[in-house]
Protein backbone atom coordinates (compact mmCIF):
# COMPACT_ATOMS: atom_id res chain seq x y z
CA UNK A 1 0.00 0.00 0.00
CA UNK A 2 2.83 2.39 0.80
CA UNK A 3 4.34 1.86 -2.66
CA UNK A 4 0.98 2.63 -4.28
CA UNK A 5 0.68 5.92 -2.36
CA UNK A 6 4.30 6.92 -3.03
CA UNK A 7 3.93 6.34 -6.78
CA UNK A 8 0.44 7.82 -7.10
CA UNK A 9 0.03 10.45 -9.84
CA UNK A 10 -3.01 12.40 -10.97
CA UNK A 11 -3.86 15.50 -12.99
CA UNK A 12 -6.65 16.43 -10.58
CA UNK A 13 -4.93 16.13 -7.21
CA UNK A 14 -1.36 16.45 -5.94
CA UNK A 15 0.19 14.32 -3.23
CA UNK A 16 3.31 15.15 -1.23
CA UNK A 17 4.82 13.75 1.94
CA UNK A 18 4.79 16.10 4.96
CA UNK A 19 5.51 16.01 8.68
CA UNK A 20 3.16 13.91 10.79
CA UNK A 21 0.54 15.99 12.62
CA UNK A 22 -0.16 15.08 16.24
CA UNK A 23 -3.15 12.73 16.18
CA UNK A 24 -2.58 11.25 19.64
CA UNK A 25 -5.51 13.28 21.03
CA UNK A 26 -7.94 11.12 19.06
CA UNK A 27 -8.18 8.33 21.60
CA UNK A 28 -11.15 6.52 20.07
CA UNK A 29 -9.65 6.17 16.59
CA UNK A 30 -5.97 5.72 17.44
CA UNK A 31 -6.21 3.73 20.68
CA UNK A 32 -5.38 0.46 18.94
CA UNK A 33 -2.93 -2.24 20.01
CA UNK A 34 0.54 -1.36 18.71
CA UNK A 35 -0.69 1.77 16.88
CA UNK A 36 2.05 3.50 14.84
CA UNK A 37 1.64 6.64 12.74
CA UNK A 38 3.98 5.89 9.85
CA UNK A 39 3.58 8.71 7.33
CA UNK A 40 1.42 11.66 6.26
CA UNK A 41 0.70 13.01 2.77
CA UNK A 42 -0.82 16.37 1.90
CA UNK A 43 -3.58 15.95 -0.68
CA UNK A 44 -4.44 19.11 -2.65
CA UNK A 45 -7.16 19.64 -5.23
CA UNK A 46 -7.63 23.16 -6.59
CA UNK A 47 -8.85 25.04 -3.50
CA UNK A 48 -9.21 22.15 -1.08
CA UNK A 49 -6.76 20.21 1.03
CA UNK A 50 -6.60 17.34 3.50
CA UNK A 51 -3.93 15.10 5.01
CA UNK A 52 -3.76 11.37 4.46
CA UNK A 53 -2.30 9.53 7.46
CA UNK A 54 -0.89 6.02 7.07
CA UNK A 55 -0.83 3.94 10.24
CA UNK A 56 -0.20 0.40 11.42
CA UNK A 57 -1.74 -1.50 14.30
CA UNK A 58 -2.41 -5.05 15.43
CA UNK A 59 -5.76 -6.82 15.19
CA UNK A 60 -6.46 -10.00 17.13
CA UNK A 61 -7.89 -12.95 15.18
CA UNK A 62 -8.65 -16.04 17.31
CA UNK A 63 -6.65 -18.97 15.98
CA UNK A 64 -8.29 -22.27 16.81
CA UNK A 65 -5.28 -24.45 16.06
CA UNK A 66 -2.60 -21.96 17.21
CA UNK A 67 -0.44 -22.68 14.18
CA UNK A 68 0.44 -19.01 13.82
CA UNK A 69 0.24 -15.77 15.77
CA UNK A 70 -3.35 -14.56 16.34
CA UNK A 71 -2.20 -10.96 15.82
CA UNK A 72 -2.17 -9.47 12.32
CA UNK A 73 -0.50 -6.15 11.51
CA UNK A 74 -1.58 -4.16 8.47
CA UNK A 75 -1.79 -0.65 7.01
CA UNK A 76 -4.76 1.61 7.75
CA UNK A 77 -5.71 5.02 6.33
CA UNK A 78 -7.04 8.10 8.13
CA UNK A 79 -8.03 11.52 6.84
CA UNK A 80 -6.95 14.55 8.87
CA UNK A 81 -8.25 18.13 8.57
CA UNK A 82 -7.36 21.39 10.28
CA UNK A 83 -10.56 23.42 10.69
CA UNK A 84 -10.82 27.19 10.37
CA UNK A 85 -13.22 27.33 13.32
CA UNK A 86 -13.58 25.12 16.37
CA UNK A 87 -16.70 22.94 16.51
CA UNK A 88 -15.93 21.52 19.94
CA UNK A 89 -15.53 17.80 20.54
CA UNK A 90 -17.32 15.35 18.26
CA UNK A 91 -17.42 11.58 17.97
CA UNK A 92 -19.33 9.65 15.30
CA UNK A 93 -19.70 5.96 14.47
CA UNK A 94 -22.31 3.70 12.86
CA UNK A 95 -25.38 3.47 15.08
CA UNK A 96 -26.09 0.14 16.78
CA UNK A 97 -29.29 -1.40 18.13
CA UNK A 98 -27.99 -0.76 21.65
CA UNK A 99 -27.63 2.95 20.80
CA UNK A 100 -31.25 3.11 19.63
CA UNK A 101 -32.50 1.48 22.84
CA UNK A 102 -30.36 3.76 25.04
CA UNK A 103 -31.74 6.83 23.25
CA UNK A 104 -35.28 5.83 24.29
CA UNK A 105 -34.35 6.44 27.92
CA UNK A 106 -31.59 9.05 27.73
CA UNK A 107 -31.23 11.43 24.82
CA UNK A 108 -27.55 12.13 24.10
CA UNK A 109 -26.88 12.04 20.38
CA UNK A 110 -27.32 14.84 17.88
CA UNK A 111 -29.94 14.01 15.24
CA UNK A 112 -30.61 15.97 12.07
CA UNK A 113 -34.34 16.32 11.41
CA UNK A 114 -33.59 17.44 7.84
CA UNK A 115 -31.60 14.27 7.09
CA UNK A 116 -33.33 11.10 8.28
CA UNK A 117 -30.94 8.77 6.43
CA UNK A 118 -27.90 10.14 8.27
CA UNK A 119 -29.70 10.07 11.62
CA UNK A 120 -30.65 6.41 11.11
CA UNK A 121 -27.14 5.38 10.06
CA UNK A 122 -24.93 7.22 12.52
CA UNK A 123 -24.57 7.84 16.22
CA UNK A 124 -23.08 11.33 16.72
CA UNK A 125 -22.09 12.92 20.01
CA UNK A 126 -21.13 16.61 20.14
CA UNK A 127 -20.17 19.00 22.92
CA UNK A 128 -21.65 21.93 20.97
CA UNK A 129 -24.82 20.93 19.12
CA UNK A 130 -25.35 24.38 17.62
CA UNK A 131 -21.93 24.65 15.98
CA UNK A 132 -22.02 21.11 14.61
CA UNK A 133 -25.55 21.61 13.26
CA UNK A 134 -24.39 24.75 11.45
CA UNK A 135 -21.23 23.18 10.00
CA UNK A 136 -22.69 19.80 9.02
CA UNK A 137 -24.53 21.00 5.93
CA UNK A 138 -26.68 18.81 3.70
CA UNK A 139 -23.62 18.29 1.50
CA UNK A 140 -21.63 16.93 4.47
CA UNK A 141 -24.49 14.70 5.64
CA UNK A 142 -25.00 13.37 2.10
CA UNK A 143 -21.29 12.52 1.78
CA UNK A 144 -21.19 10.75 5.15
CA UNK A 145 -24.42 8.89 4.47
CA UNK A 146 -23.10 7.56 1.15
CA UNK A 147 -20.73 5.33 3.19
CA UNK A 148 -21.98 2.97 5.89
CA UNK A 149 -18.91 2.66 8.09
CA UNK A 150 -17.39 6.12 8.66
CA UNK A 151 -15.69 6.81 11.99
CA UNK A 152 -14.77 10.37 12.92
CA UNK A 153 -13.50 12.31 15.87
CA UNK A 154 -13.03 16.05 16.26
CA UNK A 155 -11.05 17.86 18.91
CA UNK A 156 -11.75 21.60 18.60
CA UNK A 157 -10.01 22.50 15.30
CA UNK A 158 -8.56 19.08 14.50
CA UNK A 159 -10.59 16.49 12.68
CA UNK A 160 -9.71 12.80 12.10
CA UNK A 161 -11.79 10.25 10.19
CA UNK A 162 -11.67 6.86 8.49
CA UNK A 163 -14.14 5.13 6.18
CA UNK A 164 -13.91 1.76 7.96
CA UNK A 165 -11.69 -0.33 10.21
CA UNK A 166 -10.45 -2.62 7.46
CA UNK A 167 -6.87 -2.74 6.08
CA UNK A 168 -6.12 -0.11 3.43
CA UNK A 169 -6.87 -0.85 -0.23
CA UNK A 170 -6.71 1.24 -3.40
CA UNK A 171 -10.50 1.57 -3.27
CA UNK A 172 -10.46 2.86 0.32
CA UNK A 173 -7.65 5.27 -0.64
CA UNK A 174 -9.83 6.95 -3.28
CA UNK A 175 -12.98 6.90 -1.13
CA UNK A 176 -11.16 8.53 1.78
CA UNK A 177 -9.76 11.31 -0.43
CA UNK A 178 -13.14 11.94 -2.05
CA UNK A 179 -14.85 12.21 1.33
CA UNK A 180 -12.04 14.34 2.77
CA UNK A 181 -12.17 16.90 -0.04
CA UNK A 182 -15.95 17.23 0.38
CA UNK A 183 -15.54 17.73 4.13
CA UNK A 184 -12.80 20.33 3.67
CA UNK A 185 -14.86 22.22 1.08
CA UNK A 186 -17.88 22.29 3.39
CA UNK A 187 -16.19 22.85 6.76
CA UNK A 188 -13.43 25.28 5.72
CA UNK A 189 -13.00 28.37 3.59
CA UNK A 190 -11.43 27.79 0.15
CA UNK A 191 -7.63 27.84 -0.01
CA UNK A 192 -6.47 30.93 -1.95
CA UNK A 193 -3.75 29.96 -4.41
CA UNK A 194 -0.67 32.17 -4.86
CA UNK A 195 -1.83 33.36 -8.31
CA UNK A 196 -5.09 34.62 -6.83
CA UNK A 197 -3.18 36.29 -3.99
CA UNK A 198 -0.96 38.04 -6.55
CA UNK A 199 -3.97 39.25 -8.57
CA UNK A 200 -5.60 40.51 -5.37
CA UNK A 201 -2.38 42.33 -4.47
CA UNK A 202 -2.19 44.04 -7.91
CA UNK A 203 -5.83 45.11 -7.70
CA UNK A 204 -5.26 46.60 -4.26
CA UNK A 205 -2.17 48.46 -5.54
CA UNK A 206 -4.22 49.94 -8.38
CA UNK A 207 -6.91 51.05 -5.95
CA UNK A 208 -4.31 52.68 -3.69
CA UNK A 209 -2.73 54.55 -6.64
CA UNK A 210 -6.14 55.76 -7.85
CA UNK A 211 -7.02 56.96 -4.36
CA UNK A 212 -3.65 58.72 -4.06
CA UNK A 213 -4.19 60.57 -7.37
CA UNK A 214 -7.65 61.71 -6.32
CA UNK A 215 -6.25 63.09 -3.09
CA UNK A 216 -3.16 64.65 -4.72
CA UNK A 217 -4.72 66.43 -7.72
CA UNK A 218 -7.01 68.83 -5.80
CA UNK A 219 -4.06 69.78 -3.57
CA UNK A 220 -1.85 70.46 -6.62
CA UNK A 221 -4.46 72.69 -8.30
CA UNK A 222 -5.01 74.61 -5.08
CA UNK A 223 -1.28 75.28 -4.76
CA UNK A 224 -1.12 76.57 -8.35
Amino acid sequence: MLDFIKNFQSEDISLKKVRNPDISVFKELTGKEGFKHLATYEVSSKRNRLYLCVAQYQVYFPNRYKLESPYKTDYYLYGFLRLDDSIGKVFMRPETTADKITELFKKQELDFSNHKIFSRKYYLLASDHRKVSEKFSTRVLDALSSIDTVLLECNLKRFLFSIDEKPATEESFFKLIELGLVLDKSLNKPQIMWVEKYISYIQKEKQDITLYKRQLLPTAFAAA
